[in-house]
């Protein structure tokens, strides 16, 4: 199965040949270090925002639903964890989520594909599917044999 990231994608095609650099994912993907990768596209990003003006993200907030706060009501949502939470057994234990998981977590435990959680700025992953996630820490050593529940707003 291809990765999309060569001669079968033309938009990668294109930005390889654009930049003059052919292998210019082989060179991301394998050969730096993730680490020097996420700082290379911070300074890539530093340098995008920086030409960012007050008027553009004005538009930006106004054409992009996913940048607005949410229509949901939020103490209706806080109204419905608080009856989960009433209907759970005592032995459950409450967890908090973190946002975001560590690089690769929801292609290896969601089958969820990367180009739908990525944060190309950092080495996490945004919550695809919070429930495969779940899975996967009900099988790290530290969460056996516990019984978690996740707020519907962290998943």
């Amino acid at each position: 199965m291809s990765d999309g990231a060569g001669a079968d994608n033309p938009i990668i095609a294109r930005i390889q040949r654009e930049a003059g650099v052919p292998d210019l994912v082989d060179v991301l993907a394998d050969r730096l270090d993730p680490t020097d990768v996420q700082s290379l596209l911070l300074k890539v990003y530093r340098r995008r925002a920086a030409k960012v003006s007050a008027g553009q993200l004005l538009g930006q907030y106004e054409r992009d639903r996913f940048v607005r706060p949410s229509t949901l009501a939020p103490a209706l949502l806080t109204d419905v964890d608080r009856l989960a939470w009433s209907l759970l057994p005592d032995s459950y234990e409450a967890i908090e989520l973190s946002p975001v998981c560590p690089l690769g977590a929801n292609a290896a435990i969601a089958t969820v594909d990367q180009n739908k959680v990525g944060s190309p700025d950092k080495l996490v992953n945004r919550y695809g599917e919070g429930y495969g996630l779940l899975r996967g820490m009900m099988r790290s050593t530290s969460a056996r044999n516990k019984w978690v529940c996740s707020s519907v707003g962290n998943v």
